[in-house]
């Protein structure tokens, strides 16, 4: 079709037709400019939805059709709203040269009781779905109705192929479904029982065909690696943009309790490193199932590794999914755009000033003392072998056939350079006595979240830090931190079977040079395990965080007595890396 509207205002005419029916007398009439509804489709469509219900008392707009240049009644969407223009200008050659062209809809409806029926075969898709992903299974289902559609040659489920060729192609997503079950619904009511029983057989069929084929490929593009893993972190909120389950990477605030950020809220503005923590899910989202509302059963879908992504958190997982897809095509461009462009970059950089040689130096200088006579062995340590790392590769250099002469612009340079080495050559040993520490794990706890508790249970407070009250317990254990998950009490009891449930969440990171082994693990070392003897925690790289949550259940005593138990973080060994945990329990009378 070519050509393009001339008009410039467009009469929109609602006509109202009950399913099959015929065309009843005409709802409503009103003008909208042709330019801005062809500049805005979706408002557009949101408008003339609006108008065809607010005519409607006891029934609701399945769809909305308009006339094409063969005769036929094609379902109205944002995609095709330049099409009904279109065909309306090209049905009227009479009103060539006319400002107002008319453009008459049909709305077809259904009674209000039939969308609990409705309803019903949403929660049927649901769970037909589940452990699919929807928006790969929507186009099959179409497919497989509409050689149905062909074999019956039901003349009342004609109206359904515009829709379904909308939903096998794509122009239609999966999720516009919901709202179209309507018009399926509509156009089965007007079939008779023999005919329904008959078809809604062959719809089961070519659905549960359409399921099977697409878990293989699922199962197909898992074992070929193929499948976009994407990081799910269930029952967390991302405080920017509210969405839950928070997808993709975790940033938790260290100076702010309880808040979370999902990567796209994090990247809007600059943010200091320091003040966030990386945190980690082992849970992947690789499948869209219970793509129209929750799951019945669980959270969970298609195994411990995967989870049901649905509502508002569908758009972050599909950004997440397409970042995932492209993280290795980027990483490569990016490499070899860098070797690319390493040279110009260099050669192009403009001389400094005198002043800021100077600046950088003494800068360079006083960054150099610091680190080198800084408290921490393990820092001190650190910044010895860089500085004689960096040495090393200054003698490499100046071993080549050409060696540069000295000039007075080198001078400050090589004073901060000979006072560092000074402040090195002090204490020459030093590196070489703490550098083992550099390459054992370490972990630290960076953040906890307030205890949830069971409703017999009362949080006494004092969570948080507390390595200067525990100083002599740490050094005995071989730990560097305590760090106190809260302290609780309960009534007593009489009945021993009454436990209550609390839950501790915090945030560990790997604040050491080298990863963490697979056999880390959180293990009781002292008291009662209340339920918690010991949880794997697997490996994490050196500056990455992970959240541990502990699911502790409380026994009732009938004495008033306290409790103190304590876990750490410990390698295959047993050796702590690094933090002490403890829970303060006390029974009181009631």
């Amino acid at each position: 079709m070519s050509g393009s509207p001339t008009s410039q205002v467009v009469l929109v005419e609602l006509v109202h037709v009950h399913s099959q029916g015929s065309a009843a007398d005409v709802m409503d009439a009103f003008h909208v400019d042709m330019q801005q509804l062809l500049a805005n489709p979706e408002l557009a469509m949101e408008t003339i939805s609006n108008r065809a219900e607010q005519c409607l008392v006891d029934k609701s707009v399945t769809r909305l059709t308009y006339l094409d240049d063969e005769g036929d009644w094609c379902t109205l969407h944002k995609d095709t709203v330049h099409d009904a223009v279109q065909f309306a200008i090209a049905l009227q050659p009479e009103a060539v040269g006319v400002e107002i062209r008319k453009l008459q809809l049909r709305v077809v409806t259904s009674d209000k009781k039939s969308e609990a029926t409705s309803t019903e075969q949403i929660q049927e898709l649901n769970k037909l779905s589940e452990g699919t992903d929807a928006r790969r299974l929507i186009p099959k289902l179409a497919a497989g109705c509409l050689r149905i559609v062909e074999e019956s040659q039901q003349p009342a489920l004609f109206v359904l192929i515009d829709l379904l060729l909308s939903l096998r192609e794509g122009d239609l997503k999966a999720e516009s479904v919901p709202s179209a079950i309507p018009q399926f619904v509509a156009a089965f009511a007007e079939l008779s029982e023999d005919s329904v029983s008959s078809i809604l057989a062959r719809v089961r069929e070519e659905a549960q065909k359409a399921v099977e084929e697409l878990r293989q490929e699922q199962a197909s593009e898992a074992q070929g690696q193929e499948a976009k893993e994407v990081e799910v972190h269930p029952h967390v909120i991302c405080d920017g943009c509210e969405v839950s389950p928070l997808i993709g990477a975790r940033w938790k605030s260290l100076t702010q309790n309880d808040f979370d950020l999902c990567e796209a809220c994090f990247g809007e503005e600059e943010r200091d490193p320091a003040a966030w923590a990386r945190v980690k899910s082992q849970v992947r989202g690789s499948v869209v199932s219970s793509f129209y509302g929750p799951p019945e059963a669980s959270l969970q879908a298609g195994g411990c590794n995967t989870v049901a992504v649905h509502g508002p958190a569908l758009a972050a997982f599909e950004a997440s999914e397409q970042k995932s897809s492209t993280t290795t095509t980027t990483t490569t461009h990016s490499k070899s755009e860098d070797q690319a462009e390493a040279a110009p970059e260099s050669s192009q950089q403009e001389e400094k000033p005198a002043f800021k040689e100077e600046l950088e130096a003494t800068v360079a200088k006083e960054a150099l003392r610091s680190l080198l006579s800084h408290p921490d062995d393990a820092v001190r340590a650190a910044a010895a072998l860089a500085l004689r790392s960096a040495q090393q590769g200054c003698d490499v250099q100046m071993t080549e056939e050409e060696q540069p002469g000295e000039s007075d612009e080198d001078l400050d340079s090589e004073w901060a350079m000979a006072d560092a080495k000074s402040l090195v050559s002090s204490e020459p040993d030093e590196a070489a006595a703490v550098s083992p520490l550099l390459n054992k794990p370490s972990a630290a706890v960076v953040s906890g979240a307030p205890l949830v508790l069971g409703v017999e249970a009362e949080d006494g407070g004092a969570q948080g830090d507390v390595t200067a009250e525990f100083g002599a317990v740490l050094a005995g254990a071989g730990a560097k931190q305590a760090f106190r998950l809260g302290r609780v009490a309960l009534p007593t009891s009489d009945d021993p079977t009454k436990a209550v449930p609390i839950c501790a969440k915090l945030v560990v990171v790997n604040d050491g040079a080298v990863a963490w082994p697979e056999t880390t693990s959180v293990a009781l070392v002292s008291g009662d395990a209340f339920g918690f003897p010991q949880m794997q925690l697997g490996a994490l790289s050196p500056g990455e965080a992970a959240e541990l949550i502990m699911d502790l259940s409380l026994p009732a005593r009938p004495q008033p007595g306290a409790a103190r138990s304590s876990w750490a973080i410990l390698d295959a060994s047993g050796t702590p890396l690094g933090p002490i945990l403890l829970l303060e329990v006390f029974w009181t009378a009631q």
